[in-house]
């Protein structure tokens, strides 16, 4: 993205076929950014073999073998596909290893919508210890599916080799990863359903088939013996919406991208059990305690509307400004108070408040950025002001401080435009401040 901004002709070369991460990658996320910031850009496709020659018989066989040429189901057969003309079922592994239309169209979906399938992946589909496939059919063709593993439930001695950085058994992310990474030695001993890949076809996305696929796997006897159904994956807005829509809740936010898919990993939770619902609601209170923190260090480049996103996920602890914050964040405001010695009262506050606000839908995005990227994440002026579309610290500074008053709250909100009923825009000086964000 840094590339395509710096410069006018800039040519990207990648594979998109087959098991490349780095170019499942390109295809799948990077050329949607193609069409919006350079809607004219040009496609140009090699053809020919390089490896070998052209129908050569032992990339034929590689490819079948490995499944190297799986494809979905054709978008004209599955275009009329809807929630309620679905079939949801668990498909048996057995059979599905002698079915080569439908194992061709399961992991044709996996290979088009995530660019880190790799050829072990297929074994792990019909040969891993603990695994189960879902599907949603439209007549007789597949439209959604997601593999689903079973994870947890670990004995004391090696859950403390998790905590302590020891032991990184194979097959239980979620239950490591919030031991290991979150603090909570608890949940290498509860059982999670982990969601290890949902895909929707393409021509079917957007009508709701990933949630219905979803409260399939909810309802299903295999995962009635869960504490808690979870996801592990690289967050990003889309993401964080689809999983909150399917009522899970962000628990965990790791503090590094991943290599291959450029995001931060978010684990998400919806509790089956009262053990599960204890856990969860830990795993929220111990994000929301640490949020603040983190996209102040590791997480300081993270997206502002991610970080938002969590913010309104989590419980944060209320804070109301004593008087003496009350006087430096006026004074700020509305005199000449430098920024930096006003940082900590207002960090304090937009830490306690803006998870509301945002989920109140009350602040436009720049504003957001503005809060977020300077007074959470510190990240320098020019960065913001590059960030939010305006020219320098004074106008940074200006999304930070337009005031609009809120009916019934008694605070004060951020947000771009102003209008009094009998006087035009409100201006800071007139204006006593309530509040700053609430």
């Amino acid at each position: 993205m840094r590339l395509l901004r710096l410069y006018g002709r800039i040519a990207f070369a990648t594979t998109v076929h087959g098991y490349e991460g780095t170019g499942r990658g390109f295809e799948i996320r990077f050329r949607r950014h193609l069409e919006r910031i350079a809607p004219g850009w040009r496609e140009v496709r090699l053809e020919y073999p390089i490896r070998y020659a052209p129908d050569d018989p032992l990339e034929a066989f590689a490819a079948r073998g490995l499944l190297l040429d799986a494809e979905p189901a054709p978008f004209s057969e599955v275009a009329e596909a809807w929630p309620d003309t679905c079939r949801f079922e668990r498909l048996d592994r057995g059979t599905l290893a002698r079915d080569d239309l439908v194992l061709s169209q399961v992991f044709g979906l996996l290979v088009l919508a995530h660019y880190q399938t790799r050829p072990m992946d297929l074994r792990h589909l019909l040969d891993g210890p603990n695994m189960e496939v879902f599907v949603l059919g439209h007549e007789g063709r597949i439209v959604a599916t997601a593999l689903v593993a079973m994870e947890g439930g670990l004995d004391t001695n090696l859950a403390q080799e998790i905590f302590a950085g020891r032991r990184r058994p194979r097959g239980h992310l979620l239950p490591q990863t919030l031991c290991a990474h979150a603090g909570l030695f608890e949940a290498t001993r509860l059982r999670f359903a982990r969601i290890v890949r949902i895909a929707v076809h393409p021509a079917a996305q957007g009508r709701g088939l990933g949630r219905s696929l979803i409260n399939g796997i909810l309802r299903d006897d295999w995962t009635a013996d869960a504490d808690l159904v979870g996801a592990s994956f690289g967050a990003t807005l889309d993401l964080l919406d689809f999983w909150r829509h399917c009522n899970f809740t962000p628990v965990h936010i790791g503090t590094a991208r991943n290599a291959a898919t450029g995001a931060h990993a978010a684990v998400v939770l919806r509790s089956r059990t009262t053990d599960g619902a204890r856990l969860k609601d830990a795993a929220e209170k111990r994000l929301g305690e640490r949020l603040n923190v983190l996209l102040a260090g590791p997480l300081r480049d993270i997206e502002p509307g991610i970080a938002a996103s969590l913010l309104a996920a989590v419980p944060a602890a209320d804070h109301e400004p004593n008087a003496d914050e009350r006087a430096e964040i006026e004074s700020f405001a509305f005199g000449l108070r430098p920024y930096e010695s006003a940082l900590p009262p207002l960090t304090r506050l937009l830490a306690s408040r803006l998870g509301k606000v945002q989920a109140g839908g009350m602040l436009e995005d720049r504003e957001r950025d503005a809060l977020i990227g300077t007074i959470l994440q510190h990240r320098d002026w020019s960065t913001v002001a590059e960030m939010t579309g305006v020219t320098g610290r004074a106008a940074v500074v200006s999304l930070l401080f337009v005031v609009h008053p809120v009916q019934q709250t008694g605070l004060a909100v951020h947000v771009n435009q102003c209008q009094r009923a009998d006087e035009g825009p409100v201006r800071l000086g007139d204006v006593r401040l309530d509040g700053i964000v609430g």
